[in-house]
């Protein structure tokens, strides 16, 4: 069945979330990384399926780092992100964004926020 995201908008939201195409591909359970290149040069179209699975990836992210933002939020003192490890591991490039993120918004704000590195 035909999905409703196009092949741009599809790799906006994967790179939006931190996802390298491989990390996709583990993501939707596919076997090999050819079928999200070619979604996202729309020589393929994505699967409903495959759309609302990513939405709700990002609906969950997005809920989850505002739920931290609102939480530091009222925080006086320094704030520590700690950035985990790189290394492939697909909830790690999720959670490395979510950080990011969750530092560049809470500057913007003018909190002392300090971003630490998990690994060499």
């Amino acid at each position: 069945m035909r999905g409703y995201l196009s092949g741009l908008e599809y790799r906006a939201i994967r790179e939006s979330l931190g996802l390298t195409q491989v990390e996709a591909t583990a993501f939707h359970g596919l076997k090999g990384v050819l079928t999200i290149k070619r979604w996202e040069s729309e020589r393929s179209f994505i699967s409903k399926a495959a759309c609302d699975k990513i939405l709700s990836l990002c609906r969950k992210f997005n809920a989850e780092q505002e739920d931290m933002f609102n939480f530091l939020k009222g925080k006086s003192a320094e704030i520590v992100l700690t950035l985990p490890s790189v290394g492939g591991n697909f909830f790690n490039s999720l959670e490395r964004t979510k950080i990011r993120n969750l530092y560049a918004k809470l500057r913007a704000e003018g909190y002392c926020v300090k971003l630490v590195k998990n690994y060499p």
